[in-house]
């Protein structure tokens, strides 16, 4: 039987393959349709399907082959490996599938590849048949990763590379004691842990497990300290609140499905930044990690969270074919941060009556994610999803001072194993049933509101299982959030949208400015025109700029003067766009006297905060507010009354409604 690998040899050069000879799943139909746009003719075909058919090797003596290369170095029986005697299990259990005539042309091949003699492979087979008579369950068992509940029991997976074995973790939820076991029963059915040797994800630590539980049991905030000194040093930090946010986002993985929505975490700088160094090291401690990059595709991605429930490391995740909302993968990205956003597909199933169909299935979007990339994507959701730290390069006189290795090394895989055996116990007590709810009392009124949205579960850690709140890890997790959120803050408190909010709050606050630029309405609104903001604004970065050189000389033109314009001017357009756009104030239509807008008290107190112009918890600005306030209430109270149009003894009385313009302010 020719295999797909064989069919995409024959075809590889041929720019006509099928989606499905891509996928590696290709019968007669798709090799038909291939072979005819590639111009084959009958002959040729069957010239390929005779060659093909007789170089096909059969799965069994593949499964053979494998298993004796577990074989090199071992003097004797005696000596076999777990991983090596998992292998010839495989085989032997394959081989009794086969009918008695076909096993007996295959024993012997099957035996030499596995390096067996035959007294010993026949010895296996036999025994195996005799259990198989015995009734005993294991035919039945379903091999599996785990990573989830089954019934009332918490399951992990553990994988230890040196030994090349496999074993569950398991603990009942909420008063069960965790430990390991090669297999478990739950609600009458048998779980074995899948076995490493025909994965080759485990195998090659594309994904990374813990090699079993720890003896010791450690607090939340035991286990957030041991991560931080674990990255502290192995990677050179330029501000210390880094590696502590890292080490709330590690434990916030080891629990992540516990929430319904979670944060990324993601590094970005230019070349050489170090960013891909740290993603590495942080996701040596992290749940699962799964490495890939921006040469994924959206199935390898959704097929792989499904498959291990893991962290996904994206690696250089600048995409060359774009990064808007349209992309495939910016999708999966997007949709992967809030738990029951599955992505469906369509996959092959035999119906009842032995026909083919198609049944839609999801797969799981949402775990956590680590990302390392130079730029934004062109879709800002990921960004707004994300704790994002931006890196600088390190010299190496630097790192070697420090003691930082320059990459990773076995003594830090070791340690590695030995948190992640720490964090897997800390799990499997900590663990939930159900969902977390985060209340309203893990809100921090002085951050923003995305920051409260991404870091509440991070908080949440502070309560345990069984209720018990952690204050001082709270409060330490709620100083450094601050802290972030004030650097934040302050880097916004500079751009051109802070000069904006200043001036319009500036507007509202100075009494000679509100009595000539403040426009109350009838109805109680209150307007501001953009060209008078747009001057307050320019004046407010000319003082700034004040002690450098903020004027330029125009050059003149068939003879004219030369003009002092300021260098820093920002346009009345640039004002309005900022207003509409960033600030979501209401613009209204175009007057005779230019461009409106409608103050929104809310709004500017949280862009005041927001942008660093106001600080609500000073009481001499908020004492500013309540007079400025005060002063636009007897302001309105002047304004004449709207005249309604009434019906009087069938006229049409008279209408008549101010214009902005209409008032003077003394």
């Amino acid at each position: 039987m020719m295999t797909a690998n064989d069919a995409q040899d024959v075809t590889q050069d041929d720019a006509q393959t099928t989606d499905a000879a891509k996928a590696g799943k290709i019968d007669a139909n798709d090799l038909l349709k291939i072979w005819n746009a590639a111009g084959l003719t009958r002959n040729e075909q069957r010239s390929y399907i005779q060659a093909h058919m007789a170089l096909s090797q059969p799965l069994i003596e593949r499964m053979a082959d494998d298993a004796g290369l577990l074989r090199q170095g071992l003097a004797s029986d005696e000596t076999w490996s777990q991983e090596y005697s998992d292998a010839v299990d495989f085989v032997v259990a394959m081989a009794l599938t086969l009918e008695e005539k076909t096993l007996g042309k295959y024993k012997k091949k099957l035996a030499t590849k596995m390096r067996m003699d035959m007294t010993a492979f026949n010895g296996a087979l036999t025994g195996m048949k005799r259990d198989s008579k015995k009734g005993k369950k294991d035919e039945n068992a379903l091999f599996i990763f785990g990573g989830e509940m089954i019934g009332d029991t918490l399951v992990e997976y553990c994988y230890d590379p040196e030994r090349g074995q496999s074993k569950l973790a398991v603990r009942k939820v909420p008063d069960g004691k965790a430990e390991e076991v090669d297999s478990v029963t739950i609600e009458g059915q048998l779980y074995k842990p899948e076995p490493p040797i025909f994965n080759r994800m485990v195998t090659s630590g594309s994904v990374l497990f813990p090699s079993g539980l720890s003896q010791e049991r450690k607090s939340t905030r035991e286990m957030a300290a041991i991560v931080e000194r674990f990255l502290m040093k192995n990677y050179l930090f330029d501000d210390n609140k880094i590696p502590r946010v890292i080490s709330y986002y590690v434990l916030l993985t080891w629990l992540y499905d516990n929430f319904r929505s979670i944060p990324y975490l993601r590094a970005r700088g230019d070349a050489g930044s170090g960013k891909s160094e740290l993603m590495k090291r942080v996701g040596l401690v992290c749940y699962r990690l799964t490495k890939t990059n921006g040469a994924g595709t959206m199935a390898s991605f959704f097929r792989t969270t499904e498959t291990f429930k893991g962290t996904i490391y994206f690696d250089e995740m600048d995409l060359q074919n774009g990064s808007g909302a349209d992309n495939e993968i910016v999708k999966f990205i997007n949709l992967g941060a809030m738990d029951g956003n599955p992505v469906i597909r369509l996959e092959e199933v035999i119906k009842a009556d032995g026909s083919k169909g198609y049944q839609p299935t999801p797969f799981q979007s949402f775990c956590p994610k680590l990302f390392a990339m130079r730029q934004d994507f062109d879709d800002d959701a990921v960004g707004t999803r994300s704790i994002t730290f931006r890196l600088v390069g390190k010299e190496p006189e630097e790192m070697m001072n420090r003691g930082i290795p320059f990459e990773i090394n076995d003594a830090m895989d070791r340690e590695a194993i030995s948190i992640r055996n720490q964090l897997l116990t800390w799990r499997m007590y900590e663990y939930r049933s159900g969902k977390r709810d985060l209340g309203n009392e893990l809100v921090d009124i002085l951050v923003s509101s995305r920051m409260n949205q991404v870091t509440m579960p991070i908080k949440s850690l502070a309560t345990d299982a069984q209720g018990n709140i952690d204050h001082e890890f709270l409060n330490q997790v709620q100083n450094l959030l601050r802290a972030i959120h004030a650097e934040q803050v302050q880097e916004r408190s500079m751009s051109k949208i802070a000069r904006v909010v200043e001036a319009i709050w500036k507007i509202y606050m100075f009494p000679d400015l509100r009595n000539k630029c403040l426009h109350i309405q009838p109805d109680g609104t209150i307007r501001m025109k953009v060209g008078d903001v747009t001057t307050v604004t320019n004046d407010l970065i000319e003082e700034m700029n004040s002690d450098t050189d903020i004027e330029r000389q125009s050059k003149p033109e068939d003879g004219e003067k030369t003009t002092k314009l300021r260098k820093h001017e920002i346009q009345p357009r640039t004002i309005g766009n900022i207003v509409r756009d960033d600030l979501s104030l209401k613009m209204l239509d175009r007057t005779n006297k230019g461009f409106f807008f409608e103050w929104d008290d809310l709004k500017m107190k949280v862009y005041g905060r927001k942008y660093g112009v106001l600080n609500l918890e000073d009481a001499e600005v908020v004492k500013k507010i309540n007079l400025a306030n005060e002063a636009v209430s007897k302001m309105s109270a002047k304004v004449p009354p709207l005249v309604q149009t009434v019906m009087i003894g069938g006229d049409l009385g008279e209408s008549s409604v101010p214009e902005v313009e209409d008032y003077e302010w003394k």
